[in-house]
Parts: structure tokens; C-alpha cells; sequence
């Protein structure tokens, strides 16, 4: 069985660093259930070389936007309350997924591809209402296909 533990280690740097960081701002604000947007909201915040917003600003689509939509969805996302902070289902099932595309690439992490792949591919709707600003602005089959050659080493 694959374990919430083992996922968090199979993340890229960038992505664990991430997860932590919105972790850690929805503990501070009192956010008792982190969701997807929240992910992508901190994702879009981290320095220099980011392949997230080096993937938005090559194929034209505005960054502005996505965060706008991202923090729309975020205000009338329904969070259930819990009295410790946890990973939405939705997040949950993305991680998982995401995973199951990097084993299939035999790559050893999840990388931001592998995160946008899982937004496309999983048809659970709770996952996909949660992310739909993302998949909104990123459905485009050449973003995907061509994830190993656009990201500058």
C-alpha cells in the first residue's frame, strides 16, 4: 500500500518544499484542510528556477490569472472542519496519481508534469472540481507531451 509518508519522499525538491511551505501557511491562517489550489498557489510562489511558471509563461497563459481563479476556488471551495490540519481528498488522490505517472516514466520523483498529467487524468470529480482553475488554463496536449524537453537544465 502506498503511504502518504512514501509519497512526500518521492517528490521533487521543489514540489516537497512546496507542500511544506502551504502546510505551514494554512496552519498559521487556521486552514484545517489543504487543498490543490493551495499547492498551486505556493508553487507559483517559488523562486527562481520554477518550472511551473517557466511552463505558464511559455505557452502565453497568464500567471495573474491562474492565481486569481486558483484563490476564486479556494473562496468557495466547501472545506469540511477538522480539528488537526490534513491533505484534502482531492490532494490526496493527485499525489497518488501523480505517482503512478512517475513510476510509469521510471522516473524516481514527482515532477511538475507528472502533477499536471494527474490534474488531466483523474476523473474523480472531486479532484477535478477542486483543480479545475489549473485545468482550465493547462489542458493543452503539447504542454504534457513535451514535458522532457522544455525545462531548461
Amino acid at each position: 500500500m502506498l503511504t502518504l509518508t512514501v509519497l512526500l519522499r518521492c517528490l521533487s525538491s521543489a514540489i516537497r518544499e512546496a507542500l511544506l511551505q502551504t502546510l505551514n501557511e494554512c496552519a498559521q491562517h487556521q486552514i484545517a484542510q489543504v487543498q490543490i489550489s493551495h499547492l498551486f498557489l505556493q508553487l507559483l510562489k517559488q523562486p527562481e528556477p520554477n518550472e511551473l511558471i517557466f511552463l505558464l509563461d511559455r505557452y502565453d497563459i497568464s500567471v495573474l490569472e491562474l492565481r486569481r481563479q486558483l484563490n476564486s476556488a479556494l473562496l468557495s471551495a466547501h472545506i469540511q472542519s477538522h480539528s488537526t490540519l490534513v491533505l484534502s481528498e482531492a490532494l490526496i488522490i493527485l499525489l497518488q496519481q501523480a505517482w503512478q505517472f512517475s513510476q510509469a516514466e521510471q522516473c524516481p520523483q514527482i515532477n511538475i508534469f507528472h502533477l499536471l498529467q494527474a490534474l488531466m487524468d483523474t476523473d474523480i470529480l472531486l479532484c477535478q472540481k477542486a483543480c479545475s482553475p489549473v485545468i482550465d488554463q493547462v489542458e493543452r496536449p503539447e504542454i504534457l507531451n513535451s514535458h522532457l524537453t522544455i525545462i531548461p537544465v
